[in-house]
């Protein structure tokens, strides 16, 4: 995953193209290998934006998810961030392990956090989850979480590394979203952290409180996932609330992500100098056999 030259760290050397070797810095050959060097065109990663760990464990970076749905509710906003956590937190399992049996120690706490939202009206769990779920707290949430995660994917160990935070959220059955109740951006604090995915940024970022730091000011590098076409949502009841959306979630793009991956080309243009589209989840087995 990679980013233009748009980064807070001036320290980080940044380029618009692979073809413009001359813009490089003396450190960039110490960061990317004589193939990626030699690509004719594409962008640069950058020392924020390259998002594997160093083979030696030191490297590993820190990842928080945060995301628009949750199971039980079997949507792609719930599903799909749930298993880039469990993959991330795997991929860094491999590194974490190897540098803390190289060093004698035990392995490091979590490297990643998956942000989800609690639904706090019983009427809203009922509605998406069924009426079991009338009574249910977060902790049973999140243990369905990770049994679902554990037996439906195989994936044990992740399963239990993956760090789940929740949010204070709300169900609107009119546009079929779950909706964020206050800032999600104040779970952090005052921290500095590493790297966030925004799944759906535009959907995450549709209350921001005034006056608060940006995601770009919490994190090192923001990817945002574009899933939905949420133009499409408002289009059936008003051509000219469409193009407020239109523009309203580009321009939340443009303000608060490195990098947006759209799933789809069917996705409206958001900012045409951040975004790629890539088919980044796949496609399950299970669907296959449908």
């Amino acid at each position: 995953i990679t980013n233009n030259n748009n980064n807070n760290n001036n320290n980080i050397p940044k380029s618009n193209s692979w073809s413009s070797l001359t813009s490089l810095t003396t450190e960039a050959t110490d960061y990317y290998t004589p193939d990626e060097l030699s690509m004719a065109d594409g962008d640069l990663p950058t020392v924020a934006s390259d998002l594997r760990p160093t083979s030696d464990g030191s490297g590993v970076r820190h990842f928080t998810i945060v995301t628009t749905a949750a199971l039980p509710w079997m949507t792609g906003t719930a599903i799909n961030p749930l298993l880039r956590a469990a993959y991330l937190s795997n991929m860094n399992a491999n590194y974490t392990a190897a540098a803390a049996a190289a060093a004698s120690c035990e392995e490091t706490s979590s490297t990643v956090t998956l942000v989800v939202p609690w639904l706090e009206s019983a009427e809203d769990r009922v509605a998406l989850y069924g009426d079991s779920w009338r009574d249910a707290t977060p902790d049973d949430q999140e243990e369905y979480m990770r049994h679902w995660l554990a037996q439906t994917c195989c994936s044990a160990a992740s399963s239990t590394s993956i760090q789940i935070v929740w949010y204070a959220a709300k169900y609107h059955a009119r546009y079929a979203s779950i909706f964020a109740m206050g800032d999600i951006c104040s779970l952090f604090g005052e921290q500095q952290l590493d790297v966030c995915f925004l799944e759906e940024p535009e959907h995450l970022n549709v209350y921001r409180a005034p006056g608060k730091r940006l995601w770009t000011d919490i994190f090192r590098h923001v990817v945002g996932v574009g899933h939905t076409n949420y133009v499409a949502y408002v289009q059936k009841e008003s051509l000219v609330a469409s193009a407020f959306m239109y523009g309203i979630s580009a321009w939340m793009v443009k303000a608060y992500c490195h990098k947006l991956i759209k799933l789809s080309p069917v996705l409206q243009t958001y900012a045409p100098e951040k975004e790629v589209v890539s088919n980044i989840h796949g496609i399950r087995t299970e669907f296959l056999h449908v």
